[in-house]
């Protein structure tokens, strides 16, 4: 077989992968080879926004930073461009030729509704530092969420977190995002998580709670916070990532309060506890049947005398937006 009918063979099996997913045929880098096949922004085509909203494939739920990436050095400067003009429409040709995009004034500009360069640039999904998914949108509205994501992680880069909720696709084809070969996930949400806000949220709980929190000050409430991020840092995958993932996020306050009591609260007529959440566990629940529901099993082990408590959580993880099932409660192994 030629070569060219090997580029050819390339161009329709990547085009017909990119059609199941949803996109539509249009112009834009196509291949590379002039086949022409737009795959949404970042490939130069329009994405059909009409079709995506169908797509349909495994669920993520993953907690990471949205990033973007620049497909083409064309699209770069067309963003250093933009800038220039706004901030300094004398600028001359050497001088934008010269310019490179600066952070904090692509995310601003981004706020700004400048839809256009979101659409060109490559939006990614770092977790840990890894670029893990290329993002697409399911509709127009998560530009805006996007637009909101960046602009928060550029002002506060140690504070926020974000949660991508959405379906995973097919693998990026190489001159998408200028060879990164990542799954593609659908995104329907994306929640920008504080991590000082919610902290400020959880001591307003807990001063608030009947009954009260003995002996649990500020600094045992971001420990417990602090730890489950930790167990949380995957990929959003699996049932278990994202039944993780959905606690992670506060979406269930009464967690940390509780994790932050066991740990360092003083129950009543007892001298205060000393204890760390020691293992994290996830199991499918006795309770699946039609549903996918899971039991997430959180152990702490007292400093002193090394004895174990357990305590558990039931989730559903059957659908695309994991849901409680059963707050959290006292485990007790069994066979």
């Amino acid at each position: 077989m030629s070569k060219r009918a090997v580029r050819l063979r390339e161009a329709e099996i990547l085009r017909d992968r990119l059609r199941d997913f949803g996109a539509e045929e249009g112009g834009g880098y196509g291949y590379g080879y002039g086949y022409g096949y737009g795959y949404g922004y970042g490939g130069g085509g329009d994405f059909n926004l009409s079709r995506t909203r169908a797509v349909t494939g495994p669920p993520v739920y993953a907690i990471g930073r949205v990033e973007w990436r620049y497909p083409s050095s064309g699209v770069k400067m067309e963003v250093a461009q933009e800038i220039q003009r706004l901030d300094n429409p004398l600028a001359n040709t050497v001088v934008l030729r010269k310019a490179e995009p600066r952070l904090l004034a692509v995310s601003n500009r981004l706020a700004d509704g400048h839809f256009y360069l979101m659409r060109q640039l490559c939006w990614v999904l770092t977790i840990n530092a890894v670029e893990t998914y290329i993002l697409q949108p399911r509709d127009s509205a998560g530009f805006e969420m996007i637009a909101d994501a960046v602009q928060n992680s550029v002002a506060s880069p140690n504070q926020y977190l974000d949660v991508v909720v959405g379906v995973r696709g097919p693998m990026a084809p190489p001159q998408m995002c200028r060879g990164l070969r990542l799954p593609i996930v659908m995104f329907d949400q994306i929640i920008s998580f504080n991590r000082e806000q919610n902290i400020d949220l959880l001591v307003f709980l807990g001063q608030g709670r009947v009954p009260p929190l003995v002996g649990v000050t500020r600094a045992h409430i971001e420990e417990a916070l602090n730890r489950t991020t930790q167990v949380a840092r995957n990929t959003g995958a699996s049932d278990r990532h994202r039944a993780l993932n959905y606690l992670a996020v506060n979406n269930y306050p009464e967690f940390y309060l509780n994790a932050a009591d066991e740990c360092h609260g003083t129950p009543p007529g007892l001298p205060q506890r000393d204890a760390f959440l020691s293992g994290v566990e996830v199991r499918r629940s006795r309770q699946s049947g039609a549903r996918r529901i899971v039991d997430v099993i959180f152990a702490f082990t007292d400093n002193n005398t090394s004895v174990v408590r357990k305590f558990f959580v039931r989730v559903d993880v059957t659908e695309r937006f994991p849901f409680l099932v059963t707050p959290w409660s006292p485990y007790y192994d069994h066979s």
